[in-house]
């Protein structure tokens, strides 16, 4: 952990859940491994995406989505 609160990188709190997952559910986000193709559709409606590229993100592999549009930094997040 961070001196600032927040969680970086690898390992593990307690057994069951990632620093990472555990910085996102702090954050009112969830964590990446719970995202859902759908969920990422949805979210990209709710920002106005073109339709264009809501219909080819629906042809990504949810693996590829999840890392160019949810890494941390860059990418949308739950609302």
């Amino acid at each position: 952990m961070m001196s600032d609160g927040e969680y970086k990188g690898n390992g593990y709190s307690g057994i069951s859940m990632s620093n990472n997952a555990v910085a996102a559910y702090a954050s009112g986000e969830k964590p990446i491994s719970r995202w859902k193709k759908q969920d990422i559709i949805k979210a990209l409606k709710s920002r106005n995406v073109s339709d264009e590229f809501i219909k080819a993100a629906s042809y990504i592999n949810l693996s590829v989505l999840k890392n160019i549009l949810l890494e941390k930094n860059h990418g949308i997040t739950q609302e």
